[in-house]
């Protein structure tokens, strides 16, 4: 089961933009790989074709949900828990001491 969703505020752990902070633009399921806001971008070599001029072109690669963590309001790193409770499922956040 995955607890991140689209626009939660996260931090990334390992890799190159180890450190930075970033929002869930979009998000996979059955891989679980998350696209993020402006980080974790690579140059790729188009060739000229009819549908495009060719060139070096700025490519947003994803990312794995184990190379990230959420961040609260303060932007400080938590998990999160999911609980049931009546029925419905409560996503509950669980700050680190």
């Amino acid at each position: 089961m995955n607890k991140f969703k689209v626009n939660d505020n996260v931090l990334i752990i390992n890799g190159r933009d180890k450190g930075k902070d970033s929002v869930i633009t979009s998000f996979s399921k059955c891989k679980q790989y998350v696209l993020l806001d402006n980080l974790n971008i690579y140059k790729k070599h188009l060739k000229k074709s009819e549908n495009n001029k060719g060139g070096i072109v700025d490519v947003p690669v994803k990312i794995h949900i184990s190379n990230i963590v959420y961040l609260n309001s303060k932007k400080k790193p938590c998990k999160i828990k999911y609980s049931i409770e009546k029925n419905t499922k409560n996503r509950n956040i669980i700050e680190k001491r």
